[in-house]
């Protein structure tokens, strides 16, 4: 199964009700390192929602350096919409790390 076929099982999984399987399909995803920031933020959500701090940070790592690398690879410069949403993961990591320590 292709990784976004997973994202779209997944996604079905999630509005029937069955988040563990959504889980399982994305992280996947993540464990392949998908480039597609999908599976990421719907897996930071989930373990947001579900107060698993630890989880939530793995993945936002993961996705931070899956889209440093894609910034990189194609020239992404501060202040483009492309770099922005660099900084948006910063910023949504940097509060998951402040929620750990306090």
């Amino acid at each position: 199964m292709k990784d976004s076929e997973r994202n779209i099982k997944g996604k079905e999984f999630e509005s029937l009700g069955n988040v563990e399987m959504a889980i399982e399909l994305y992280e996947q995803n993540v464990t392949i390192g998908s480039a597609a920031p999908f599976p990421y933020k719907r897996l930071a959500l989930i373990y947001k929602k579900r107060k698993d701090i630890d989880n939530e940070i793995r993945v936002l790592k993961a996705l931070l350096s899956i889209m440093e690398n894609e910034g990189k690879k194609y020239g992404w410069i501060e202040g483009t919409k492309s770099y922005a949403k660099i900084e948006e993961i910063r910023n949504i990591l940097h509060k998951a790390l402040e929620r750990k320590t306090s």
